[in-house]
């Protein structure tokens, strides 16, 4: 499939009709691209809205870092179309007041906000069944009618990728934060393929998913590898950090350091500094081998 390139950015036309259905220069923008994938699609493109029971948006009730409740899903724990559940919080909602907002397997969550408009409208499977866990209002849920059509893993893929992503660049607003809402959301178009063909691009892409991931933990070692060459070469090789509870800090090295801050006397930054002017390659400080512009331009 080959698409329309955008419009160049030197200036365009559009017609009043075009105007009456949206007034956005985005979105006038990237028309023609997305036509082209329209029209070029092999399988009949439809809108997603005709293949789902309900487009939600999720609570807005306040979230806490302790263990009292269900765990919510936020936009933090929806990372470019994966999830990331290492930062989770908990809701206050009572236990009845939690049941339209709790996710079922299959569920496909939208990112319906962010800073970064690369992010806005990534969409990940919600792949959990041995807990509860419920979504935040950052978050859109569509839920699909029917799972025998459309598998919500080939979706994802679809509308994560640069080919269906177009689509979301066009409709997204920018302002201070961009977004994309519910109703926009229903009028993403998605090819249907039959589901045996689904089934088997959802299996390869797995397949690269893991020669990816398999690639990153090789580079992930090699950076490694190379931190720790540096660290022996240079003979700075700080303890290992043991756990920290609670910490005391002298009136002397306050008033000495001029410093209030927690994270100053951190007991893991003091290691790594002793381990550095411990070594027996002399260390300086940088004010002292640069000049500091401070000055505004």
């Amino acid at each position: 499939m080959k698409l329309a390139p955008p419009r160049p950015g030197l200036g365009f036309a559009v017609r009043r009709r075009e105007v009456r259905e949206r007034l956005d220069v985005n979105f006038a923008r990237m028309q023609p691209t997305v036509a082209s994938l329209l029209e070029q699609a092999r399988y009949p493109m439809v809108r997603l809205g005709s293949l789902v029971s309900h487009v939600q948006y999720g609570t807005s009730s306040r979230a806490v870092v302790e263990k009292i409740g269900t765990p919510m899903i936020r936009m933090v724990n929806l990372q470019d179309g994966d999830w990331d559940l290492t930062d989770l919080k908990y809701t206050t909602l009572p236990e009845e007041a939690q049941k339209p907002f709790l996710l079922k397997k299959g569920d496909l969550c939208f990112n319906r906000t962010n800073g970064s408009k690369d992010l806005v409208g990534k969409c990940a499977v919600f792949i959990e069944d041995d807990e509860s866990y419920i979504f935040a209002s950052y978050v859109i849920r569509v839920r699909l009618a029917d799972q025998h059509e459309y598998l919500p893993e080939f979706l994802a893929r679809f509308l994560n990728s640069s080919v269906g992503r177009v689509q979301v660049d066009q409709i997204s607003r920018q302002a201070l934060m961009t977004n994309i809402n519910s109703e926009e959301i229903r009028e993403l178009r998605v090819p249907h393929p039959p589901i045996g063909i689904q089934e088997q691009m959802v299996k390869e892409l797995h397949g690269h998913d893991l020669a990816k991931q398999r690639r990153l933990a090789d580079v992930a070692d090699l950076l490694a590898a190379g931190d720790r060459e540096i660290a022996k070469s240079l003979q700075v090789v700080p303890a290992r950090p043991g756990p920290v509870g609670g910490y005391a800090v002298s009136r002397r090295d306050l008033s000495s350091s001029g410093r209030m801050n927690v994270e100053f006397f951190h007991p893991e930054r003091v290691r790594i500094i002793r381990s550095i002017l411990n070594s027996a390659i002399p260390a300086s400080r940088l004010d002292e081998m640069a000049s500091f512009v401070r000055e505004q331009i």
